[in-house]
């Protein structure tokens, strides 16, 4: 919501404005891919139970499952730099004389 409503304002505020849709942007990105590893691994999950269930294999449901476990650890690292960008100073005292 915050991404969206700072795009309204950002042209008529200049590049601060644009500045912190971009950093709210990478947030949302991090934040969005790593829900994304949540829910395949749910999914791949259930496929490879289903699998085992019919007496199929279940080893590339697994490796899937490790690649997605991965990504979600790889979106994890970039989070706290993410988070620094958003809480930069120059970010606050623009949202600041908003408030």
């Amino acid at each position: 919501r915050a991404r969206y409503a700072v795009e309204v304002l950002a042209p008529v505020s200049g590049k601060p404005a644009r500045r912190l849709v971009d950093d709210l942007k990478r947030i949302q990105d991090v934040l969005g891919t790593h829900q994304d590893t949540v829910v395949a691994r749910e999914v791949l999950r259930d496929e490879a139970a289903n699998a085992h269930v019919e007496g199929e294999s279940t080893f590339t449901f697994g490796l899937l499952h490790e690649r997605e476990r991965q990504q979600a650890g790889h979106q994890l690292t970039r989070l706290p730099k993410a988070h620094r960008k958003l809480i930069r100073p120059k970010s606050r005292r623009w949202l600041a004389s908003w408030g």
